[in-house]
């Protein structure tokens, strides 16, 4: 019995190893971008009182104020959370052909994601008309360019048809091809679909990136949005290490429980052990 003991409480020892290493190669991975001095936050300017005709110069105030910040060195703003595991997942296919694809969409500022790439792999970013031109305009991951035809695909229409049956499926032309990054988490790199962000949205994630340490900034943030409306408080606020610590917090537990059944059982076989022994 003190043997069986003894076996399993190493199996249980050598598989929280396994966990934590795990655990340490998804943190320690490249996700694409310079994942330091960012800072994370939601706003939610739709139930705080703002109607879809105040939302649009909400979101331009918000931006300006918050690149005007001391300490803040670049702003964005987007539909979904980076590096928040789910999200808005869609499928794709190029007009005119079969070949579909899933995708991981998010719709950002044309300031969004310089935050995260200093070029685009082809074509261009968005720009400040493309939020509210009637033409609709889209930007890809190079992974997703790559499995549509390469550098080809800029000017051609990229559409997601699944929908209500009654409507036509949206057509949007690529316009530019972008790095290929982590949008979504750390443990995977899915093919990413970048829309215009539209400027009537009821809430928003902002990301910010600082010339200092998030902490030494976030009083000065802080100070930004209590002067722009008190009434749209900052929601989760952290910075993106933080971010991706938390979409790791399933692994953690697997390491932290695998860790600690493993040395109460070796502890156990230890004392069983030595009971046998004397």
């Amino acid at each position: 019995f003190a043997t069986l003991q003894m076996a399993l409480s190493v199996i249980l020892v050598m598989t929280a190893v396994i966990f934590t290493r795990n655990l340490v190669g998804i943190r320690s991975a490249d996700p694409g971008f310079d994942r330091r001095n960012l800072i994370v936050f939601g706003v939610r300017p739709g139930t705080s009182g703002y109607d879809k005709s105040r939302l649009p110069q909400f979101y331009f105030n918000l931006q300006q104020r918050l690149e005007n910040t001391p300490g803040v060195s670049a702003t964005g703003i987007a539909w979904m959370r980076p590096m928040n595991i789910g999200g808005w997942w869609e499928t794709v296919q190029l007009v005119g052909e079969t070949n579909r694809f899933d995708v991981s969409a998010n719709g950002v500022t044309p300031s969004y994601l310089p935050l995260y790439m200093t070029h685009m792999v082809a074509g261009r970013n968005f720009t400040r008309s493309d939020m509210t031109a009637t033409a609709k305009v889209a930007i890809i991951s190079e992974d997703l360019a790559r499995k549509l035809g390469g550098d080809s695909v800029l000017g051609r229409w990229l559409t997601i048809p699944d929908g209500p049956p009654d409507r036509k499926p949206p057509q949007y032309q690529i316009v530019g091809i972008a790095p290929v990054i982590a949008a979504t988490s750390m443990k995977e790199k899915p093919y990413v679909l970048w829309l215009p962000f539209g400027g009537d949205s009821q809430e928003a994630t902002v990301v910010l990136r600082t010339s200092a340490p998030p902490q030494a900034v976030l009083p000065n943030i802080r100070r930004t949005m209590g002067e722009l409306d008190r009434n749209v408080p900052m929601v989760e606020t952290m910075t993106m290490e933080e971010q991706i610590s938390k979409g790791l917090q399933r692994e953690r537990m697997f390491a932290t429980l695998c860790s600690g059944f493993g040395v109460l059982a070796l502890v156990l076989s230890v004392i069983g052990l030595y009971g046998v022994l004397s």
